[in-house]
């Protein structure tokens, strides 16, 4: 051997490099169950992933059913062939307070239309809160609740997060923020207006 030079190791545990077939054959072992296990994780995703992803335009209305402030609950077929405005809020919320009179205005201009507004509450369990807060804005469409349950099957993530629904129960627009009147005209006056 010349100086500086490593003595030759075919078991692949010296030298420079050169593995055995013993750890050769341990690598693609390692790599095969490695690519497995991603390919299995990918496919469960995959398989669930309309389960687990946000409502987003073009969807259809996931069934869902909630207790109202006034004790009445509503449930998926009991808005069917209306035109819906979902909206989650919090009491707590600026731009959900600064939505509700336009909301208000909206509940109003379009009930005999069609229109249904189904306002959903976050702060379940609060509600002489959320009540004391209706009668101060003066709202006259029902409130309902919502322990986190169709907030985290519809992907909420903000207040407000206001979703739109045709007669036929495809999600048609989805906002998150204070919206004016215009913009809320816009979405709704063309499904009331679809048969």
């Amino acid at each position: 051997l010349r100086r500086g030079d490593a003595p030759h190791d075919d078991s692949g545990r010296g030298g420079h490099g050169v593995l055995s077939t013993r750890d050769r054959v341990v690598g693609a072992c390692v790599a095969l169950l490695l690519v497995t296990s991603a390919g299995a994780t990918g496919w469960r995703v995959a398989s669930r992933w309309h389960e687990t992803r946000p409502v987003l335009p073009g969807d259809s209305l996931p069934a869902f059913g909630l207790r109202g402030l006034d004790g009445v609950s509503i449930a998926s077929p009991d808005v069917a062939g209306q035109v819906l405005v979902i909206d989650f809020w919090a009491t707590w919320c600026a731009p959900c307070v600064a939505s509700m009179p336009h909301w208000e205005r909206l509940h109003r201009d379009y009930q005999d239309r069609g229109l249904r507004m189904v306002s959903v509450n976050v702060e379940a369990g609060q509600d002489e809160t959320v009540r004391a807060f209706v009668q101060r804005h003066a709202l006259s469409f029902p409130v309902y609740f919502d322990a986190g349950t169709l907030q985290q099957r519809f992907g909420v993530r903000s207040y407000p997060t206001v979703f739109v629904v045709d007669r036929r129960g495809v999600v048609r627009a989805l906002h998150v923020g204070a919206a004016g009147v215009s913009q809320l005209r816009r979405w709704v006056e063309p499904l009331l207006d679809e048969p």
